[in-house]
C-alpha cells in the first residue's frame, strides 16, 4: 500500500488520535497488508502503540454517531462547538 501517512503515523502514533477516521482505517488496513508479506508488522505495530491509537480513534467515531443518533446532528454539532 502506497501511502504517506502509514509514515507519519508510525513516527508519532499519538498525532492519529485526532487524525481523520479515514487514516485510521487506512492505518490498520496498511499494517494487516503489511503483515502477510512480512511476520511481525502487526507485533511493531502493537508495541509502538499505533495499532492501540488507531483502534481508539475509531472507537470515539462511532461512539459520537452514536450520540449523534440518539440527539439528532443539531444537538451534536452545539456540543461540538462548545467543546472548542
Amino acid at each position: 500500500m502506497n501511502w504517506e501517512g502509514l509514515g507519519r503515523y508510525t513516527a508519532d502514533p499519538a498525532a492519529l488520535a485526532t487524525a481523520p477516521v479515514t487514516d485510521a482505517v487506512r492505518t490498520l488496513t496498511a499494517i494487516q497488508r503489511a503483515e502477510r508479506f512480512g511476520h511481525g508488522n502487526i507485533e511493531g505495530a502493537l508495541k509502538s502503540g499505533l495499532m492501540q491509537t488507531a483502534l481508539a480513534r475509531l472507537r470515539r467515531s462511532d461512539e459520537t454517531n452514536e450520540r449523534a443518533a440518539v440527539m439528532g446532528r443539531s444537538e451534536l454539532r452545539r456540543e461540538v462547538v462548545a467543546h472548542r
